[in-house]
């Protein structure tokens, strides 16, 4: 039964990575767009990107409520390690499913500030995430670090929100907005 899952499963993800370029860093099945913004984003924080492992469109579906169905291309990303909450999610939503997405990534930022069990030291970094339309593209911004002397919540969740600042940035200049 495992081989047939795994063989399904490369099949239809071989079915939507019919577009896009292979490039070194793991974009391969992407739209040019898609891989233009991502590689932005990575580029504004460096060493300070901590998503490393990709989720599935399965995943996705588990994990945000994102239907296959809404999209037709999205990179999601979070940390390995459960220490880290950093998350980036793009989702080039389908005709007539901008709403889903904001949606679902809505519901799932609300979820985590709160229901979400956090280690304290996250807490703020969760309550910073926001969900933002930029073009024709959905995100659910999570992502960078803070001086590890600001000790004042309101000035940790001003630095975060400015961290997450900078992907709308890059992403806004990657898309020529």
């Amino acid at each position: 039964v495992m081989t047939e899952v795994t063989t399904e499963a490369t099949t239809e993800a071989a079915t939507e990575e019919t577009t896009g370029e292979d490039t070194a860093d793991g974009d391969a099945g992407h739209t040019e767009e898609m891989t233009l913004i991502h590689n932005a984003v990575k580029d504004a924080y460096g060493e300070s990107y901590i998503p490393n492992m990709e989720y599935d469109s399965e995943t996705a579906r588990e994990l945000f409520g994102l239907e296959p169905e809404w999209y037709d291309d999205m990179i999601a990303e979070g940390p390995m390690i459960s220490v880290h909450v950093d998350t980036f999610i793009a989702v080039h939503p389908t005709e007539g499913n901008l709403e889903n997405v904001e949606n679902a990534l809505t519901e799932y930022r609300d979820y985590l500030v709160s229901n979400s069990i956090q280690y304290p030291s996250n807490q703020v970094k969760v309550e910073a995430a926001r969900v933002e339309t930029i073009g024709d593209y959905v995100f659910f911004l999570m992502l960078g670090n803070i001086d590890l002397e600001i000790e004042d919540e309101e000035e940790m969740l001003a630095a975060y929100q400015e961290q997450n600042q900078i992907a709308v940035d890059a992403i806004t200049e990657a898309l020529g907005l």
